[in-house]
């Protein structure tokens, strides 16, 4: 509930954080999560896009997701975060196969 209510407000704030009145909000928002560390919160953000998505766009935000969840893979603290990711990757990589992320296939592999 509270990272739904954080990425709410990020979002809604998206235009305030625009360097440029042309800036898309999706990318500006996503940026902004990075810049500021916060990868649960960008995943999840990620996850919500591409749900929503369609097409090349699609398969753009897949590859960044993929690439996050290799991250994320690897600085995992426990075990039960990265059975967690495990299955995320796993259904990312079976549901949007032309995601060709050999990082995230690896950090499976490793996993």
């Amino acid at each position: 509930m509270i990272r739904g209510a954080c990425i709410a407000a990020c979002v809604l704030f998206a235009p305030a954080l625009a360097q440029d009145e042309g800036d898309d909000p999706f990318v500006v928002v996503e940026q902004y999560l990075a810049d500021l560390g916060l990868d649960e919160l960008r995943a999840e953000y990620l996850e919500d896009q591409l749900d929503a998505m369609g097409g090349a766009d699609r398969v753009s935000v897949a590859r960044r997701l993929a690439e996050l969840y290799a991250r994320m893979l690897r600085d995992a603290p426990d075990d039960a975060a990265r059975s967690r990711l495990e299955s995320k990757a796993e259904a990312l990589l079976e549901a949007i196969p032309q995601v060709e992320s050999d990082e995230l296939r690896l950090s499976l592999a490793r996993a």
